[in-house]
């Protein structure tokens, strides 16, 4: 049920803070393969959002544990993949965590420049709304403009994170890949 599978989802996010990458990996690539084919089995047109929801998180997690694991063109690649799901579910809230997650990608494959490019525009998406995706987004432009030298930008862009940081909901700061803290 589409229940079942956005717990599935959340126990992943916190299984990102205390199971080994290696281990998370294997379980999510499985529960990804399942997804896949309860999406394959209906019609694009009739596949619910909150099903599309959990496919784009689960590629996002995909990618966050791949980045984990040093396999930084994977974790581009399943980025790019959690981005166009996050798209196609219209939900710009979690389209803006995907990007920040894409923007880890980038960070850590050294790309700093593509990095704040993917944050500034995780930003945009959400409109600065606060939540999840602008307070992973501002805080990884932070480190890629510190890494560039920009101090300025960088202290603009720390002073977003704690302001999205502030308003960001109780069931948002919880130490999951799905909230910040």
């Amino acid at each position: 049920s589409l229940d079942d599978w956005e717990q599935t989802a959340w126990q992943y996010g916190l299984a990102t803070r205390y199971r080994p990458a290696a281990v998370l990996l294997i379980d999510v690539t499985d529960d990804f393969r399942e997804l896949r084919r309860a999406l394959a089995s209906r019609r694009s047109l009739l596949v619910p959002r909150r099903l599309m929801r959990v496919a784009a998180q689960m590629a996002g997690l995909m990618s966050l544990t791949l980045i984990k694991l040093d396999q930084r063109a994977a974790a581009r690649h399943w980025a790019r993949m959690a981005k166009l799901i996050a798209s196609e579910a219209g939900d710009d809230q979690l389209h803006a965590w995907v990007r920040a997650q894409e923007a880890y990608a980038h960070y850590y494959s050294g790309q700093l420049t593509d990095a704040i490019y993917a944050a500034t525009h995780a930003q945009r998406l959400a409109s600065s709304v606060p939540c999840t995706g602008v307070a992973l987004a501002a805080a990884i432009e932070a480190r890629a403009q510190a890494g560039l030298g920009r101090v300025h930008e960088t202290n603009v862009a720390l002073e977003r994170a704690e302001h999205a940081l502030g308003g960001l909901a109780p069931d948002e700061r919880l130490p999951s890949a799905f909230g910040y803290n």
